[in-house]
């Protein structure tokens, strides 16, 4: 098939189930990798992860799989920022709400990662134009 688009594989991981196992295979990575030029003596950086709503499906487990992999691999909170989508804060809000709260108190930065381009876009045209 050649290169598959992120849109295209994500939708396929997500309806799956595999995104789970997908999202914390490159978290693992992204925080080993940061750590390993720390150790190698360069300035640390922060590293974005983007993480599914998928993902954030069971209340707890993404705040304790982040701290687990923070532990596992040295990486101190405030170098991992954690971007997640508008429509994983606009569903379950109260979960999601409840998991990023723990994730802040840890010392994650968040981003809201596409803002715009999906569930609040109508109401951005509008105030734009309007």
């Amino acid at each position: 098939m050649g290169l598959v688009p992120p849109d295209d594989f994500i939708r396929i991981a997500e309806s799956s189930g595999l995104i789970v196992s997908i999202g914390e295979w490159v978290l693992r990575a992204a925080c080993s990798q940061a750590r390993k030029w720390q150790d190698e003596g360069l300035a640390a950086v922060s590293v974005a992860v983007n993480v599914s709503a998928v993902q954030f499906s069971v209340e707890r487990a993404s705040s304790e799989l982040v701290r687990q992999v923070l532990l596992d691999t040295g990486l101190a909170p405030q170098h991992l920022e954690l971007e997640v989508t508008e429509s994983l804060l606009l569903s379950s809000a109260d979960v999601t709400f409840a998991v990023l709260q723990e994730l802040k108190d840890m010392g994650l930065s968040l981003a809201i990662d596409d803002f715009g381009t999906g569930l609040f876009q109508p109401q951005l045209s509008e105030a734009v134009s309007g």
